[in-house]
């Protein structure tokens, strides 16, 4: 599209060229005027002539002058009209517009001449006088009005009427004329008419080229559009006319080349021509088709000009592998022409960003690296132009080298070594360039990746980020301070494969220490000087690791790693030998440490101090001296630096050496060693508990002193001793096992009271330890022991409350009771035996409860038969039944509400009570038997009215005894048939009343309790 554009612009230019020949042809006659106002006049008196006189033998002339003063006036005013304002732009989008060589382009939409009333006048001449003398004058004037109107099929009839006059003089210039007006209609065309006015406007200009003189103006503007009407004929299919293009634009090229710079210069056709011949070329085989052409032409001058134009417009229509064929065909045929190395250059960009072929873009780079190197054919032809082959070839190479790496990054890891070779023969020549340091940087990385996948060497690589990172003028950029940290990553690395190697540790160790220097600020510069003292800790060079920690601990006094390094400082001098310079490095870094909070690290430290010296006593350990061990070296340690941090320690590393003593002494049976082994471990832990009450181990070491306390019999202060540690140390986790060794030692040494206090106390601070149910069952039973029944019933009710699905659980409630009952406290054991009756029975007071239920509806039952008892049977006025069943109504009243409680006390199961009331129930029944035998009658009965009566009363009577002793014997029986209440001691006296009443010794005044005490109130 971009040479449609550039062939439209050039054919917008041509009638520019033309304008002489454009303008109608004016003939000077008597009849011009001077000025506008002479003319005016002048077209009034011709047109006045041809109204008066139609038929006169002057009229054709007259319109030939009316029709030139027409055109003129137009010209004129058209000219005045555009002083004014700029003609507007062209909006015709018409098929001529953009047909390449077509003079309509542009014009179509713009403010031209009215040349309608002129073009009216030459009409008129033309049709109606053909035989006029200069008809062939007014035929031209017409034909160039009718172009100018853009009527070119009208333009077109006329200008063939003056090319078929062989006698006229504008012949030559109205074949030319007639080739633009047939130009223009085939631009307006498609497909075959298209083709067949283009073949017509080419036939036109052959014609104009033919007659027309061959240094003329119109000659070579024939040629120039001849070879466009070829080439806007021409398609794929027919591709002759792309041929005769080609040949006209060299023909034209060639004779244009012959005229005379002025003549040049005024036509301007040259670089067009030029162009649109290799745009033809284009069409018929490319650079191939012009070499060709050239080569049987005899060559031209302006070959290389035309096949660089080729090159390019094949390029621009987006025809990359030809354009590259045109652009290397130039390279063969002028290999030392300035323009080469910007051609070896298009090639790459067209590789690289049209047709994206990355791997020959990367070839056309190696090229263009070679062609232009110095030395080379192209170098010694132009050696102005080295500077610019330089900058080509460091771009070439740099981005080779890149393309390589990228390729390798990848996945394509044999181009690893590829990219490192470019790389290298760039930095051998381009050492000096601004891009150096990051190539350098590329070519290190290119090395890394080699010796990552297995062909390259990681030192190789070190070496290089090395180089990158410190011996540049940058050295604290970004990319040096990557690179320096890729050297030590690949130096590392090599390490890593071969740790023993000499040279890479040490070149390792310089580039450590480099790059820290020059970074030191850093992270980066911290976390690398460790992994060098890291190396040479692994590689046993101590002075480096000496060395290495030191200036991280100058450099970095506050950072978080530096007491480790001032400990690392004190492990180098220690394997060098350096024992007492060790010691003084562990203990300056042991307070930093412990100044920064980092106890762990402090502890460490202590260690090793401690380490270091006890390995004298390591060795007495060994041989069994045990004391000396513990109190030359640790107590004397001790002794002599009482406010050191590892003062506590030397005291636990003695006590743990007599603790070693016991045991040897022990297991040889030397009781007295042992002894005195355990004495001075309790002397010592005492000590260390005194001394350093914040000690981290206190807690420890003051539970071994009691424990050994007690262990040697020394039990008062044991449990001092564990008093002490229990209340001063309410979080302690072996808080727990000490309260039970307090209490199993109070307990072991008779103090019942203090030890069930004790007990107890652990049981309610540790509920949920295992022992706790253990310890509150002992405390109830040690509070017993101790005589203090209030306490131990407490912690039984405790022990059953807290522990209620333990086996003993049942025992402690009864436990409780009994000792309620047994400190005469009834009120108490009564409303503890209510609370436990009155919800679900355990079957552990199912008896007891029963016994109480039963007892207290005894009562209840026997609180009524004194005023049963009393009752008597007393009749004041007439006996009848009525008479009789209201007397007797208190006594029935009474009898129920006995009988009903004598029932459910029954009910209860309780042996006792059920003997009980089952005779008292017997006794009712007799009672009231008495009461119908002794009843008084009224005294105003007859002697036979109360014979009878009480007759009648004593035969009732009887048989309420008779149920008395049923009553009785029942319950008898009943003993009889069931051992529990056969054998109960409660039950037997009530047994023995029923067989004296059935034996006729009935109770006159029987007791009203089943048992002694008041009646409990429990629930039913």
């Amino acid at each position: 599209m971009r040479a449609i554009r550039i062939l439209t612009a050039a054919m917008i230019a041509a009638p520019a060229i033309l304008s002489a020949q454009a303008t109608p042809v004016r003939w000077v006659t008597a009849a011009r005027v001077a000025d506008d106002a002479a003319r005016d006049s002048a077209i009034a008196k011709l047109e006045g002539f041809l109204q008066e006189y139609p038929t006169s033998n002057l009229r054709p002339n007259a319109l030939f002058q009316l029709g030139e003063l027409l055109v003129r006036r137009a010209d004129e005013e058209f000219a005045q009209s555009q002083r004014g304002a700029a003609a507007p732009a062209t909006t015709d989008t018409s098929a001529a517009a953009r047909t390449p060589g077509s003079t309509a382009a542009g014009r179509e939409g713009q403010i031209r001449p009215n040349y309608a009333p002129a073009i009216a006048r030459y009409e008129e001449l033309v049709r109606n006088y053909p035989n006029f003398d200069r008809i062939d004058a007014a035929a031209y004037t017409l034909g160039t009005l009718y172009n100018a109107e853009l009527r070119y099929a009208d333009a077109a009839r006329a200008f063939e009427m003056v090319t078929a006059k062989d006698s006229s003089r504008f012949r030559g210039e109205a074949f030319f004329r007639l080739g633009d007006a047939y130009f223009e209609l085939a631009a307006k065309e498609r497909g075959a008419q298209r083709r067949t006015l283009f073949a017509r406007a080419a036939t036109a200009y052959e014609q104009a080229t033919q007659i027309n003189p061959k240094d003329g103006d119109i000659y070579f503007l024939a040629l120039y559009k001849l070879g466009w009407s070829y080439y806007n004929q021409a398609t794929q299919a027919n591709q002759t006319e792309y041929q005769q293009a080609v040949n006209t634009f060299g023909q034209l090229v060639d004779a244009y080349d012959k005229l005379t710079p002025e003549q040049q210069a005024r036509l301007g056709l040259r670089g067009e021509a030029i162009e649109y011949m290799a745009i033809a070329f284009t069409q018929v085989g490319g650079a191939e088709a012009a070499s060709r052409y050239f080569s049987s032409h005899g060559g031209a001058p302006y070959q290389t000009v035309v096949l660089r134009r080729v090159a390019t417009s094949l390029r621009d229509q987006g025809d990359f592998p030809r354009a590259v064929q045109a652009y290397r065909a130039l390279l063969e045929q002028t290999p030392t022409d300035s323009s080469a190395l910007s051609i070896q250059r298009e090639i790459v960009d067209i590789y690289q960003n049209r047709m994206l072929e990355p791997d020959s873009a990367q070839a056309a780079r190696l090229r263009l690296a070679e062609m232009f190197a110095p030395g080379s054919a192209w170098a010694q032809a132009n050696p102005g132009l080295a500077s610019q082959a330089s900058a080509a070839r460091e771009e070439a190479l740099r981005q080779g080298g890149q393309f390589l790496l990228a390729s390798a990054q990848q996945g394509n890891k044999a181009r690893y070594a590829e990219a490192a070779q470019v790389y290298s023969r760039y930095l051998s020549e381009f050492a000096q360039s601004d891009s150096a340091q990051a190539v350098n940087n590329y070519y290190a990385a290119a090395l890394m990746g080699q010796a990552l996948s297995g062909q390259g060497d990681f030192a190789a690589a070190g070496a290089q980020f090395a180089r990158t990172a410190f011996e540049y003028k940058d050295t604290s950029s970004p990319l040096a301070q990557a690179a320096g940290q890729n050297a030590i990553v690949a130096y590392d690395s090599a390490l890593a494969h071969n740790k023993n190697d000499r040279a890479t540790q040490d070149a390792f160790f310089a580039t450590v220490e480099r790059f820290a220097t020059q970074f030191q600020n850093t992270d980066l510069a911290k976390k690398a000087l460790i992994q060098e003292g890291r190396r040479a800790s692994e590689t046993q060079r101590w002075d480096v690791l000496q060395r290495t920690f030191q200036t991280y601990a100058q450099r970095y006094p506050d950072d978080p790693y530096t007491p480790t390094a001032q400990k690392l400082v004190g492990d180098a001098l220690y394997k060098q030998g350096q024992y007492a310079e060790a010691q003084v490095q562990w203990e300056a870094a042991q307070g930093i440490a412990s100044s920064k909070g980092r106890r762990a690290l402090a502890d460490t430290i202590a260690t090793l101090r401690t380490q270091a010296a006890a390995s004298f006593a390591d060795t007495l350990v060994k041989q069994g001296n045990y004391e000396r061990a513990a109190e030359e070296v640790y107590v004397a340690l001790a002794d002599k630096n009482p406010q050191s941090e590892r003062a506590p320690g030397a005291l636990r590393d003695a006590i743990e050496t007599y603790l070693l003593a016991d045991s040897a002494a022990r297991a040889r049976g030397d009781n007295d060693a042992s002894m005195k082994a355990r004495q001075r471990a309790i002397d010592l832990s005492n000590r260390l508990v005194s001394q350093y009450p914040n000690y981290q181990y206190r807690l420890t070491y003051q539970t071994l002193a009691a424990r050994l306390l007690g262990e040697t019999g020394q039990r008062e202060q044991a449990v001092t001793a564990l008093q002490a540690l229990i209340s001063e140390n309410r979080n302690f986790a072996g808080r727990a096992d000490a309260m039970v060794q307090l209490a199993v030692t109070l307990d072991s040494m008779n103090r019942k009271a203090d030890a069930a206090k004790a007990y107890e106390e652990f049981s309610a601070a540790y509920p949920k330890d295992q022992r706790a149910a253990d310890a509150q069952y002992n405390a109830a039973v040690t509070y017993a022991q101790a005589n203090d029944n209030t306490n131990a019933s407490r912690a039984y009710a405790t022990f059953a409350s807290r522990f209620p699905r333990d086996p003993r659980a049942a025992q402690a409630r009864q436990q409780r009771i009994a000792l309620l009952q047994q400190s005469g406290d009834s009120s108490a054991a009564n409303a503890e035996l209510a609370r436990l009756c009155s919800g679900n029975v355990g079957e552990d007071l199912r008896a007891t409860c029963a016994a109480r239920t039963g007892d207290r509806y005894f009562r209840t039952g026997a609180s009524l038969f004194s005023e049963y008892q009393q009752e008597k049977l007393v009749i004041t006025g007439r006996v009848t039944a009525a008479a009789v069943t209201k007397a007797s109504a208190r006594k029935q009243r009474l009898l129920r509400d006995m009988s009903a409680s004598f029932k459910k006390a029954i009910e209860s199961g309780d042996p006792k009570s059920l003997a009980a009331s089952t005779y008292y129930l017997g006794l009712a029944q007799w009672a009231y038997g008495d009461f119908l035998k002794n009843v008084e009658l009224p005294s105003s009965l007859t002697d036979a009215q109360r014979a009878e009566a009480q007759q009648g009363a004593a035969a009732q009577a009887e048989q309420f005894y008779n149920q008395a002793k049923q009553t009785w014997q029942a319950l008898i029986q009943k003993a009889d048939q069931e051992e529990a209440l056969k054998n109960d001691a409660g039950a037997q006296p009530w047994l023995e009343r029923a067989r004296n009443a059935l034996n006729g010794n009935v109770d006159t005044n029987p007791p009203t309790a089943a048992r002694p005490g008041a009646a409990l109130v429990v629930g039913e």
